[in-house]
């Protein structure tokens, strides 16, 4: 019965894979809280860091930008180099692409070492 459940720790998992997995209580806990954590600071930072941009509003040397976005269409109005809005939808993306390159690398499974070494009886065979 005691085998039927999921271990809290295994220490066998090396690197960050030990605090971050889903094979273990503790990594599914971990991120779980990093999820959250990453979630309430950005509520926070969006909350705190909001500006009346109304008032402060900086216009380009090409003119409005309202000009500019009434003539894209598609993708070229969210992803664009003519408005702050576009550049700043630009960046955005490429962090998150690499927040995702570099967290899949970081969890996906390792390669076993007994994956590449054939059993007794086998021949290799060489087409």
């Amino acid at each position: 019965m005691a085998n039927d459940l999921e271990p809290y720790d295994d220490p066998s998992l090396k690197g960050i894979s030990r605090y971050f997995n889903s094979k273990t209580i503790r990594g599914r806990a971990n991120v779980a809280k990093a999820t959250f954590a990453f979630l309430g600071g950005a509520f926070l930072f969006q909350k705190l860091c909001k500006c009346n941009c109304d008032q402060n509003k900086i216009t380009m040397a090409g003119g409005s930008e309202a000009a500019e976005e009434a003539k894209l269409s598609g993708l070229s109005k969210i992803f664009n180099a003519q408005t702050t809005r576009g550049r700043a939808n630009v960046a955005m993306a490429t962090y998150a692409s690499v927040g995702l390159l570099i967290a899949y690398f970081a969890l996906r499974p390792k390669k076993s070492k007994n994956n590449n070494k054939l059993e007794e009886g086998q021949e290799n065979v060489h087409l």
